[in-house]
């Protein structure tokens, strides 16, 4: 079934009590998205403990913490399908952190690491399919 056809008829079926599974699966959360913020979260802390005076070598407690978080966030991203068009967006956004694509990127070709770019290979075959 269709992204569309679900949501035209997710007020119908939640409206005549339709199966807890089949609704729970209209509103449930893509998986992905939690990694991405706590993945965000951790980069943010990271960044913060950059900018003290005594964090330019990137070997505070703090620095080492995150980077298991980051580590930890992207080994379940790794195993994780995408299943929405809510989490493909998440993931996007943490592409373009991790890689640090912004305005002020250089190149016409920015990096991307194979497996980021296989999920979104993967995202955009199943959708295309």
């Amino acid at each position: 079934m269709k992204r569309r056809t679900l949501l035209k008829l997710a007020p119908a079926a939640l409206a005549v009590g339709a199966a807890p599974s089949f609704a729970a699966n209209l509103i449930a959360e893509d998986p992905i998205i939690s990694y991405v913020r706590q993945w965000l979260a951790a980069f943010e802390a990271w960044g913060e403990a950059s900018a003290r005076p005594d964090g330019g070598n990137f070997d505070l407690p703090i620095h080492l913490e995150m980077d298991c978080i980051k580590d930890a966030m992207e080994e379940r991203m790794k195993a994780t399908p995408i299943t929405t068009a809510a989490g493909f967006a998440a993931f996007c956004h943490y592409v373009q952190t991790d890689q640090h694509f912004g305005a002020d990127s250089e190149g016409e070709q920015p990096e991307i690491q194979l497996w980021q770019w296989a999920k979104i290979k993967e995202w955009s075959e199943v959708r295309a399919a």
